[in-house]
């Protein structure tokens, strides 16, 4: 978060599982200045950083003000945009003394729902979603999957995640399969 023109603050947070691959499950490696993921703090030889540079790099080697019209955003960077939008319109509205959008506000006493996981799958075959719109509509149900979750224990959601996910992959393979046959 931008502090001023040439001072920022940064939160980070970390969900270690057995699919994550930090150099430390230790919670003494975690703070300030710590984070034991490549590439999240400046502690690794300026060398090593250009050879592989990480969010660290990303974050500080613009400089005090950055050029915007230098960036070249991917589809990835959706959220980045989103989130400066955000920010300038929050700007602008309390530069002309209105109140900024808020986020959605749920009943008093109920936790906005917020959905992250992880899973992964061996696809059945090397072209398994090698289709653009099969690989979009994975996606989309993927996701769809945890959002319909809230019903689920949290001692099995990874499992119950896992199988929902797995059926709609089965299910787009062999649909490409018997498409591909048809051929």
């Amino acid at each position: 978060m931008p502090l001023d023109d040439h001072h920022s603050f940064y939160i980070g947070t970390a969900h270690l599982n057995e699919y994550s691959n930090p150099r430390s499950h230790d919670p003494d490696d975690y703070g300030v200045e710590k984070l034991a993921f490549i590439g999240q703090t400046g502690d690794r030889p300026y060398p090593e950083r250009q050879a592989e540079p990480g969010d660290y790099d990303a974050m500080t080697s613009p400089g005090p003000i950055v050029n915007r019209k230098a960036e070249h955003l991917g589809t990835t960077d959706r959220g980045v945009v989103l989130a400066r939008r955000q920010l300038a319109s929050a700007i602008r509205a309390v530069g002309s003394r209105e109140t900024p959008a808020q986020p959605r506000l749920y009943e008093e006493g109920t936790a906005v729902r917020t959905y992250a996981h992880e899973t992964v799958l061996r696809l059945p075959r090397a072209d398994a979603l090698s289709d653009a719109a099969a690989l979009a509509e994975f996606g989309r149900r993927a996701a769809k999957v945890f959002i319909e979750m809230d019903d689920v224990a949290l001692e099995r959601r990874d499992e119950v995640a896992a199988q929902r996910v797995r059926a709609i992959l089965d299910e787009l393979c062999t649909r490409g399969r018997e498409a591909a046959e048809q051929l």
